[in-house]
């Protein structure tokens, strides 16, 4: 099949690779003296021709908002958003979010096929792509691997050692006795036999829960079994997200969507179970860790020692967040 090509014509290649690649993520396929072709079959051809237009298709939509503060115009026919803006040469460019991640998105969260192409009114072909997609991954939750806990705790700790800082990389004893504690305090993303992802997740007792919103440090490998309890059905339940990590290879993939999709559902069956969700907090080590907490309706509470930041989100916004995509 012949490749389409999508061409603007731009004063300055430089100019031009920092905004597309820079603020709109596009990488670099070829590169010439007088235009350069982009992922997506872009082609930035160094000419003094008219502005011109053209749309593309945005799989990371949010990140964009955040990188270009626009506010996004929803399109009332599929529920997709856009914006429109100029790039430095005056090109007209209308940015759409992508749609099979928007149908990965909520199929992640729970909803079926059907029901997506109802209320969002998606073609059914495209919802069948993202599950498609989505069906490359597993879920693994901590009770599932308890007669393997060993094996998959050291797989945890070797992806902590890719992503994080060695003095934030948790002991295998630390992760045993709090595993221990709570054993469905893992989530665990499989892309096959390989383990992708994963989410370390449990409720804290009082203590570590002030301790948490009030300290000026981080409180890491340091939380001991003593600072965590089981979930309980007779009061709320403060949740503290321990660690969310992913391998390189996975990073800007659709691993993700799967992985806080399966975070969503997983609180939202404890809620149904009878254990009150009061609150969920986290500390953030990272630009993309503060994404992940954002995205999961959680707000900055406070900066702390080491550049990090302590967010928090309380049980109205935490309910909101649990059937933000109920179907």
């Amino acid at each position: 099949m012949e490749k389409t090509y999508k061409m603007l014509s731009v004063k300055d290649l430089s100019i031009a690779e920092d905004f597309y690649c820079g603020q709109l993520g596009r990488r670099i396929k070829e590169r010439h003296t007088d235009h350069l072709l982009l992922d997506g079959g872009i082609v930035l051809q160094k000419a003094v021709d008219s502005p011109g237009q053209l749309t593309l298709s945005i799989k990371n939509f949010d990140r964009l908002l955040e990188g270009l503060c626009a506010e996004p115009t929803i399109l009332a026919e599929n529920g997709l958003r856009r914006i429109q803006l100029h790039d430095p040469d005056g090109n007209t460019l209308i940015l759409c979010e992508d749609a099979v991640v928007k149908a990965m998105r909520y199929l992640a969260d729970g909803w079926a096929p059907q029901q997506i192409e109802r209320v969002v009114q998606l073609p059914l072909s495209s919802i069948e792509q993202a599950q498609q997609r989505l069906q490359t991954f597993h879920i693994l939750h901590g009770a599932d691997i308890k007669s393997q806990a060993s094996h998959y705790i050291q797989e945890i700790r070797s992806i902590e050692s890719l992503v994080y800082p060695p003095h934030l990389v948790s002991s295998i004893r630390g992760m045993q006795a709090r595993y221990q504690c709570v054993e469905d305090s893992f989530i665990l993303l499989m892309h096959g036999q390989r383990l992708a992802a994963y989410i370390n997740v449990f409720p804290m007792r009082d203590s570590l829960y002030r301790a948490v919103l009030e300290d000026d440090t981080i409180h890491d490998d340091d939380i001991r079994p003593a600072d965590i309890q089981p979930y309980s059905q007779e009061h709320l339940n403060h949740l503290y997200i321990f660690s969310i990590a992913m391998h390189p290879d996975y990073q800007g993939s659709d691993a993700i969507i799967a992985l806080s999709g399966e975070l969503v559902r997983f609180l939202r069956e404890k809620e149904e179970q009878g254990f009150a969700i009061g609150s969920i907090s986290a500390t953030t080590v990272s630009d993309a860790g503060r994404r992940t907490a954002a995205a999961l309706g959680l707000q900055a509470v406070q900066p702390i020692n080491g550049g990090y930041v302590v967010y928090s989100a309380q049980r109205e916004a935490v309910r909101q967040m649990m059937y933000r995509c109920k179907p």
